[in-house]
């Protein structure tokens, strides 16, 4: 190896090993801990740690770690099951509220009925309809490039004798697919 090369292989272990440092400062348990503290509004004097929150959060992360990736699939899963079992305790109505001006992320499985009357679809005009049928509005969409409204679908059978004449069907063979009973024309 030369000496150019020695150097370079230098100066990137040197960067390597800042990198690591840095990231352990940066988001090492004390400085985690330092940043939630602040987050939450509470000085850097252990009230959060005082309370016990992070090592109950930590404690209830490791099962979960270990049940977020089950052997036996997500079907069998003790992860689910819990779930499962949390959920069918109450109603969507009561999860709503219980979440309701909360910082969750949390919303709940809507029908496409419902949906359409939700504020925040409503107001980004979310769902149009074409041909009288509701469906999700184009996506996306942008100021200087509107997109046209989308068109009916054609009706069942038509343009059948002019996508089989593009096919190379003559009008003897077309004749012939009717005689048989084919309807899509």
């Amino acid at each position: 190896m030369t000496r150019a090369q020695l150097l370079f292989l230098l100066i990137v272990f040197v960067v390597v090993c800042c990198i690591a440092w840095l990231a352990a400062v940066l988001f090492g348990p004390a400085a985690l801990r330092a940043r939630l503290a602040s987050f939450m509004g509470h000085a850097d004097d252990g009230q959060v740690e005082h309370h016990g929150w992070v090592e109950r959060v930590a404690r209830a992360a490791k099962p979960l770690t270990r049940l977020s990736v089950p052997d036996e699939g997500w079907e069998k899963s003790a992860l689910r099951t819990r779930f499962t079992e949390t959920f069918a305790q109450r109603t969507r109505a009561e999860w709503e509220a219980i979440f309701a001006g909360s910082d969750a992320c949390f919303a709940p499985v809507l029908s496409f009925t419902e949906s359409r009357r939700h504020p925040h679809v409503a107001a980004r005009a979310g769902t149009i309809e074409v041909g009288g049928i509701a469906q999700p509005a184009p996506a996306p969409r942008f100021d200087r490039t509107p997109s046209a409204a989308p068109s009916p679908p054609p009706e069942r059978g038509s343009g059948g004798d002019a996508a089989l004449q593009r096919w190379g069907f003559d009008a003897a063979a077309i004749d012939a697919l009717r005689g048989l009973g084919v309807r899509c024309m």
